[in-house]
């Protein structure tokens, strides 16, 4: 499971270490936790979206393990990531995220 606050959301140290583990390409590690949802369904997409964390994004789109993600994951509110930026008013992450998951 990942880890989180009590309102759901996953932690800075969460993201920290996928974001760490992706860059050194700990292959045993960032395949568990790529798609990992937490207690309120969100991926590390959609906390990165909802916070408007470009930089995050970017990075994991980017990395080795972008084939990876599963860009139709729904939280529990019905959302997918590309949702999350749409209705958090983010539009360079809502189009970073679109042109990602058209490439899948």
């Amino acid at each position: 499971s990942v880890s989180g606050h009590a309102d759901g959301s996953v932690t800075v140290e969460t993201l920290t270490r996928l974001i760490t583990m992706i860059l050194v390409q700990d292959d045993r590690w960032a395949l568990r936790l790529i798609n990992a949802q937490n207690q309120n369904g969100n991926t590390c997409l959609h906390e990165a979206a909802s916070h408007s964390n470009s930089l995050f994004i970017t990075a994991i789109l980017s990395s080795s393990y972008a084939r990876l993600l599963d860009f139709s994951i729904k939280n529990s509110e019905g959302l997918t990531a590309v949702e999350v930026a749409r209705a958090s008013n983010n539009e360079k992450i809502e189009l970073e995220l679109t042109k990602a998951a058209q490439k899948d």
